[in-house]
């Protein structure tokens, strides 16, 4: 609908058209809308009376008010609304591999030894440098 007058009672926040809707703007009955647009299709367009029928059946199957309502529906349906979309599956992730523990090995090459610090009453024999001698 292009301008103001094409909208039923002359309202742009009508939805519906001049030629669904009474002078208030109120919408027809189905079957009185589609009568008078199978009149239109005949007397304007010169179409024969089965065509005409089924080119008002079909444009009417489009339009809001009567979407999906086949002949001889009386009023608009209610809206629908759509099904919602199904969840998407859960898919669970499997459990991360377990390793076991790392156990010590023993080491390929054996320690280097060390030797003991002498411990009281042992005597630690104590290198000097050559040409030194002990004192006591």
């Amino acid at each position: 609908m292009d301008k103001p007058e094409d909208h039923g009672g002359g309202d742009v926040n009508n939805p519906f058209c001049k030629y669904c809707t009474d002078e208030q703007g109120n919408l027809m009955p189905r079957e009185q809308v589609r009568a008078k647009m199978i009149q239109f299709y005949i007397e304007k367009q010169g179409k024969p009376q089965e065509e005409a029928e089924k080119l008002t059946d079909q444009l009417m199957g489009t339009m809001p008010a009567w979407k999906g309502e086949g002949v001889g529906a009386a009023a608009p349906t209610e809206p629908t609304t759509p099904p919602a979309p199904e969840p998407e599956p859960v898919i669970e992730a499997a459990p991360e591999p377990t390793t076991p523990p790392v156990q010590p090995t023993e080491p390929s090459e054996p320690a280097a030894e060390t030797t003991p610090e002498p411990t009281i009453g042992e005597q630690a024999e104590v290198s000097k440098p050559e040409g030194e001698t002990p004192t006591e």
